[in-house]
């Protein structure tokens, strides 16, 4: 993995692993504890000519999550280093990806599951507003999985810190799927911590149903007019008690919604807790529909959109055996996705297997998707990275990376989203990159 570059003569830097408005995200070693850690390269240069609120939230994003560390539902942040050029945030490298890969490549929660995670969010929330601190991005491409699939609230960027519950926020900021009706459809100030509540209502429902809620809290969304109405249809086979606690979660008077100690004695929260054994990982019966996940982004003093989204910390598997795998979503929606998940790292995508030696096989995937619609490509660090744009000239482009290595006497490829939202990358992968592999191993 080790490229030469250390930081603090301490960290040895590997390959990028993501990238964001300010700089890359590597993964990187620890020399003098072995640790896999990511690291996230501000550039000092890419601060010039930024607007103050941006340099203010990047800021406040260090300070916050300084004050968070110590909580195991919180990506931690290890430790910070500057140079001339960098300002490196030394973070937590979450093993399993966010938890949206997790619902698309499981195929749905069952309820039993999907509760074990939901304990996780309100667990970090509590422990976040304890600090006075409202995230205001609660969504599940900013929940990672470590080991064991402990969940970690991650990307504090346009969080804010409050004096008390009742203290207003002017700011309105968020994502539009997952902004809470006062963040959407008001410009007055606003409670911080009921914000984060229905944000995490929306993830829950996203879990158990498959689907979003709503496209936006307004008006110009039926679904949400269905809600305000109390006509709102949930899946017939969800349970009552998630229903309710969904309903408690929504009320659109923010005085009137439900608070996480109410929620901690909650029925359907307190679900697992009669269980044995922890549940197994278990997939729905019914297909999903999933809407279009864009990540829009509210800006910060109007209410426009500022389609910026941070990277994940999360790293390619090194690949271990040569053996071939379907991808995180399957052709047949009706089978279950391969389980993908690893104590130590991130499991790629889709891999594959071939005889087509390294080099002709980095030539060919190059000209082909060069030839077949991508914006662009190039190697860096031995990866692959191929960028497609979408079609509104606004929304962000994905990246993916492509892995080869020789295993043995057979070359492996190695599959994940490096950028960009999880639907367009399902959307992509099935429409180029599995075409491109396919005639590119022909």
């Amino acid at each position: 993995m080790a490229n030469g570059e250390t930081i603090k003569e301490k960290y040895e830097l590997g390959p990028k692993i993501g990238e964001g408005m300010f700089g890359k995200v590597k993964e990187a070693v620890n020399l003098e504890d072995g640790q896999r850690v990511a690291v996230k390269m501000i550039a000092k240069a890419a601060l010039v000519g930024k607007s103050t609120k941006e340099v203010e939230n990047l800021q406040k994003e260090v300070l916050f999550m300084r004050q968070l560390n110590g909580h195991a539902n919180v990506l931690q942040l290890l430790d910070l280093h500057e140079d001339e050029r960098y300002l490196y945030l030394i973070l937590e490298l979450a093993a399993g990806g966010d938890l949206f890969d997790k619902i698309v490549g499981d195929g749905g929660f069952s309820e039993e599951t999907a509760c074990s995670f939901f304990n996780q969010v309100i667990n970090g929330l509590e422990y976040c507003h304890s600090k006075n601190i409202v995230h205001r991005d609660l969504k599940p491409e900013n929940l990672l999985l470590g080991k064991e699939d402990t969940l970690k609230i991650s990307d504090f960027g346009l969080s804010n810190a409050i004096t008390s519950y009742d203290a207003l926020l002017k700011t309105h900021c968020g994502s539009e799927k997952y902004a809470a009706p006062e963040i959407m459809g008001s410009s007055a100030a606003y409670c911080g911590p009921p914000v984060d509540i229905w944000s995490a209502g929306v993830i829950l429902y996203i879990m158990t149903a498959g689907a979003f809620p709503f496209t936006e809290a307004t008006t110009r969304c039926e679904l949400f007019v269905s809600l305000v109405n109390n006509a709102f249809a949930f899946p017939e086979k969800m349970s009552p008690e998630l229903k309710d606690l969904l309903q408690q979660m929504w009320v659109i008077d923010p005085a009137k919604r439900i608070t996480i100690s109410q929620i901690r004695q909650h029925p359907w929260f307190n679900l697992n807790n009669a269980l044995p054994t922890p549940m197994a990982l278990s997939a729905m019966d019914d297909d999903l529909v999933f809407q279009d996940l864009s990540p829009d982004m509210l800006s910060h003093n109007e209410m426009e959109f500022d389609h910026y989204e941070e990277p994940v910390y999360r790293s390619i598997e090194e690949p271990t055996a040569a053996r071939d795998c379907s991808p995180i979503v399957p052709s047949d929606p009706k089978k279950s996705a391969v389980d993908t998940s690893s104590a130590c790292s991130v499991k790629p995508t889709a891999q594959f297997v071939s005889q087509i030696p390294e080099a002709e096989l980095l030539t060919r995937l190059s000209q082909w998707f060069m030839a077949n619609g991508a914006a662009d490509v190039n190697t860096e660090d031995g990866l692959l990275e191929v960028e497609f744009r979408q079609a509104e000239a606004h929304r962000l482009p994905l990246q993916v990376v492509f892995r080869i290595t020789a295993v043995e006497d057979a070359t492996n490829i190695a599959i994940r989203r490096c950028k960009g939202d999880c639907m367009h990358y399902i959307q992509a992968y099935e429409s180029i990159i599995r075409p491109g592999i396919d005639a590119c191993l022909a």
